[in-house]
């Protein structure tokens, strides 16, 4: 391969960018476990022109190396060969090099071409079949949570909800039209996944619900929010399909339509701003019971987020606080929300006189059911409830 390496000398690099002016380069931190890699033209200011905050030493003789080769081929193949830990592969958007990724490079056996066009959202598809469509060797290529494919600005999510006991118990999951994900232990995807937007990478999302079944796809999906950590997984939320994003608000709006339709014009403004913090209100409750409030049920699309003080009562600090509100299945739901049934502030279960035994006993309800738990802080908006909202006669 013809190759040239400099780590420790900016001069001869110059002298070779001079020398070969139609040839690649690929700047890299300095390390093989580093999973930063660019590809440049040997032309590009970026790598050959010193600044004010760039002066002698800092193309190599500091953090950075800098491969060079006239045959972007051979770059590609030291990638592969020296660069196994990255997964940032890309090519600068200033000078543009022509890197061929879908041809193999010289030591790979088949060409990786990664396309989602023959792939149709809501169809399951094992890792074996995908690595077999886009050109790997093995589905061992993508057996990671993670993929960040060479050359391309893709990043494919696999996740699955339930795992194997003994590999790492991340708590992810999709409710409703949204991906609630905790990234990586060791935090390698979390600034290009933070970075997605601005630099124009697509998320791609594989999602089942339990290990060894197939992955359902689920197209592209779009950064929400997140939360950086560093003595855990950070935390990141995606919207599903690009009308995601309005899908709560709507909903909610709707359910309340007639209280909505009954406040005057200044009110009913600000009451439509606090809904739409009823994501917010929903991933509280999620954080905060993780299952059915009363069951423990904990398939989170069929739970319900539940206003304790009901919402049209509610400050806007109240609508948004996690101690006001239970998640429950709609059952559960539609009884506490119309006052059949209530809580004690120990969470025992209070039952209306308009519900008989027979009723409980079709609607798989007990006299004996109870809060699973029960927040001193719950105590005042359940105090309201039972005397605003129960019908006890």
């Amino acid at each position: 391969m013809d190759i040239q390496e400099f780590s420790s000398d900016d001069e001869l690099f110059l002298n070779w960018t001079q020398q070969n002016p139609n040839g690649f380069i690929i700047n890299t931190a300095s390390g093989d476990k580093t999973s930063y890699l660019v590809y440049h033209k040997s032309e590009c200011r970026h790598i050959t022109k010193y600044t004010n905050s760039q002066q002698d030493g800092a193309f190599t003789e500091r953090n950075y190396i800098k491969v060079c080769s006239n045959n972007p081929s051979d770059l590609r193949s030291w990638a592969e060969s020296n660069r196994a830990e990255a997964t940032n592969h890309k090519v600068c958007k200033k000078c543009s090099p022509e890197i061929n990724f879908n041809s193999a490079a010289p030591s790979l056996g088949k060409s990786i071409q990664i396309s989602f066009d023959d792939l149709r959202i809501s169809q399951t598809y094992e890792r074996k079949l995908l690595a077999d469509l886009w050109g790997y060797k093995s589905f061992h290529a993508i057996s990671r949570g993670v993929v960040t494919p060479s050359g391309t600005n893709y990043i494919i999510l696999f996740v699955t909800k339930i795992k194997q006991e003994a590999q790492t118990q991340y708590n992810d999951y999709i409710d409703r039209s949204t991906l609630y994900w905790e990234g990586e232990s060791k935090h390698s995807s979390d600034s290009r996944i933070i970075n997605a937007p601005k630099e124009d990478d697509e998320i791609h999302l594989f999602y089942r619900d339990i290990h060894h079944t197939p992955f359902t796809y689920y197209g592209e999906i779009y950064p929400k929010e997140h939360s950086i950590r560093t003595d855990r997984p950070s935390q990141f939320s995606f919207i599903i399909g690009k009308n995601g994003s309005t899908h709560d608000v709507i909903d909610d709006l709707d359910h309340h339509k007639k209280e909505y339709e009954s406040l005057d014009e200044t009110e009913r403004e600000s009451v439509v701003k606090s809904r739409i913090g009823q994501g917010i209100f929903r991933k509280r409750l999620i954080d905060l019971w993780g299952c059915c409030s009363v069951t423990g049920l904990k398939n989170i699309p069929l739970l319900r987020a539940s206003h304790i003080k009901p919402w049209r009562d509610c400050s806007n600090q109240e609508r948004l606080d996690p101690m006001n509100g239970l998640l429950l299945h709609p059952t559960l739901d539609h009884l506490f929300d119309s006052g059949f049934i209530s809580f004690d502030d120990n969470g025992k279960i209070l039952v209306s006189d308009k519900i008989s035994n027979a009723d409980l006993e079709i609607l798989h309800i007990s006299r004996n059911d109870n809060l699973r738990k029960a927040p001193k802080e719950l105590a005042e908006y359940l105090g309201f409830h039972r005397d605003n909202v129960f019908d006890q006669d």
